[in-house]
C-alpha cells in the first residue's frame, strides 16, 4: 500500500483539530458543566432521594456524598431533573463515561440522541431506565473514590471528546467540505456581500442577521445562499459548491477532496472529473476548481492533462500558504461578479 506523505497526515490532523473545535462548540459542550452545575444547585433542595435506590443508587456511596456535603444532583442522576429537562442527560452520560450507543444498548432508550438535543421529552419510563443505568456506572467510578468537581469535568469532556472522534472517522471528507465552504462564506461576509443564505429546511437568513460564529457553527445546514448582486452559491455534491451568476449562469464548480487514502485517489480524481463534465456541458467557459489533500503524482501528472482545472492544497488554502487562501476566495468572488481581478 503506497504511504501516505507526511504532508498529507499533517492536513488529516489540521482538519481533525477544526472538526474537534467546532463539534465542541455544536453539541453544546462548551460551558455545559458550568450551566448544568449551576442549575442544579438551584433545585437540589427540591430533589427527594428517599427512594434513590430504586433509580440506581447505591446507599453507601449517598451516604459518603451526604456526609463530605458534596451535591448529590451534580454527581447521581435523580430522573425528575431529565424529565424536567432532558438536555441535562448529555452531561449525565458524560460524566458516566457512556457513549451515546453505550447507553442507549444497556438502557434501552433508543432515542438518546433526540433528547439530548431537546427534540424529545423524556417519558417517565425513560428517566428512570436512564438514571438507573447512568448511576450504576457513577457507583463504579465512586467506589474507587469520589470525584471533585475537577475530576467530573474532566470525564465530561474525555467521554465527549471519545463520542467526537467516533464521529470524525466517518467524516474527514465531510470536514473539509465544511472548512472551505465557511471560508468562501466568512470571506463574503467581510465584504458585506452576503444576502441570504438557506437552510436545509428552507429557511431564509438574511445578511444582516449573520455572524461569523453562526457561521463556523451552521455551515453544514445550509443549501445555497445568495450574493448582494444577484449571484447564487449552491452546497450540494458534484461539484460541493456551484457558482451561479446574477443572469442565471453556471459559472464555476468547486470540487473539495479531503479524503487522504493514496489507493483511493484516482477514485476522487474519476468522481470529480465527472462532476466537471457536468458543469462543463452547461457552461464551456465555467471556471473548475479542485481543493485536495491528497494528489498523488499520478493524479497531479492527470490533472497536468486536463485543461482548465486549477488545483489547490487543502493546507495552503485554510493557512493561506502564499497567499493560496486569498487566491482561492478571489476567484470565487471573481466568477460572480463580485470583484474583477485574480491571476
Amino acid at each position: 500500500m503506497p504511504k501516505v506523505p507526511t504532508q498529507v497526515i499533517s492536513e488529516q490532523y489540521q482538519l481533525r483539530a477544526t472538526f474537534f473545535a467546532n463539534s465542541l462548540e455544536k453539541n453544546n459542550y462548551v460551558g455545559l458543566f458550568e450551566f448544568v452545575t449551576n442549575n442544579l444547585a438551584a433545585i437540589e433542595n427540591t430533589l427527594n432521594w428517599r427512594k434513590s435506590a430504586e433509580f440506581g443508587v447505591n446507599g453507601d456511596i449517598q451516604k459518603s456524598l451526604e456526609e463530605q456535603r458534596m451535591s448529590l444532583s451534580q454527581h447521581l442522576c435523580h430522573p425528575n431533573v431529565l424529565l424536567s429537562n432532558s438536555r441535562y442527560l448529555t452531561y449525565y452520560r458524560c460524566i458516566s463515561a457512556f457513549s451515546q450507543k453505550g447507553l442507549k444498548t444497556l438502557s434501552g432508550v433508543t432515542s438518546v440522541e433526540r433528547l439530548e438535543t431537546g427534540k424529545s421529552d423524556c417519558t417517565t419510563e425513560q428517566a428512570n431506565k436512564l438514571a438507573r443505568v447512568i448511576n450504576e456506572n457513577l457507583t463504579a467510578i465512586y467506589s474507587i473514590a469520589l470525584p471533585e468537581a475537577e475530576k467530573l469535568k474532566g470525564l465530561m469532556y474525555a467521554t465527549a471528546g471519545t463520542t467526537i472522534d467516533g464521529s470524525w472517522r466517518n467524516k474527514i471528507g465531510s470536514e473539509g467540505e465544511r472548512i472551505i465552504r465557511t471560508l468562501f462564506l466568512k470571506e463574503l461576509l467581510s465584504h458585506g456581500e452576503i444576502a441570504k443564505v438557506t437552510l436545509k429546511t428552507g429557511t431564509d437568513i438574511l445578511g444582516k442577521d449573520l455572524n461569523a460564529k453562526w457561521l463556523d457553527e451552521h455551515t453544514t445546514e445550509l443549501q445555497s445562499g445568495m450574493t448582494t448582486n444577484g449571484a447564487v452559491f449552491r452546497f450540494r455534491s458534484e461539484p460541493d459548491i456551484t457558482l451561479i451568476a446574477p443572469d442565471s449562469k453556471i459559472v464555476g464548480g468547486v470540487e473539495i477532496k479531503a479524503g487522504i487514502d493514496p489507493a483511493g485517489a484516482l477514485e476522487r480524481l474519476g468522481a470529480m472529473m465527472k462532476s466537471f463534465e457536468n458543469i462543463r456541458a452547461e457552461s464551456s467557459e465555467a471556471e473548475t476548481i479542485l481543493v485536495a489533500t491528497c494528489i498523488t503524482e499520478e493524479v497531479d501528472q492527470r490533472l497536468r492533462g486536463m485543461k482548465g482545472v486549477r488545483t489547490f492544497l487543502m493546507t495552503d488554502v485554510i493557512q493561506n500558504r502564499k497567499s493560496q487562501g486569498t487566491l482561492l476566495m478571489n476567484i470565487m468572488r471573481a466568477c460572480i461578479g463580485l470583484t474583477k481581478g485574480y491571476s
